[in-house]
């Protein structure tokens, strides 16, 4: 059963969305996807050399697989570049 987000919890989740936010800002939403792609490759490989559990390996390449999808490719690319759209904005 899910239980209720202590104060701290929900102040650290939002910490760390604002800093995803920045990065994003930062390097581009394909960047950061492409950041993502990699660290489900690396879960997969370690998954896959040490505990030999192939479900999850196949589940991390599979999330993989989904962040490099031709849909969501599509949608970033129909997306400004981020770093040029916001300094030009906010500078």
């Amino acid at each position: 059963m899910q239980t209720i987000a202590s104060r701290q919890e929900m102040k650290n989740l939002e910490k760390a969305l604002d800093a995803l936010e920045r990065i994003i800002d930062d390097r581009g939403i394909a960047e950061v996807m492409m950041m993502l792609v990699h660290i489900c490759d690396e879960k997969a490989c370690h998954v896959e050399e040490n505990r030999q559990d192939t479900e999850l390996v196949k589940a991390w390449r599979k999330v993989s697989d989904n962040l490099i999808s031709k849909k969501a490719s599509d949608a970033i690319n129909s997306l400004p570049d981020s770093s040029a759209y916001y300094s030009e904005r906010w500078g």
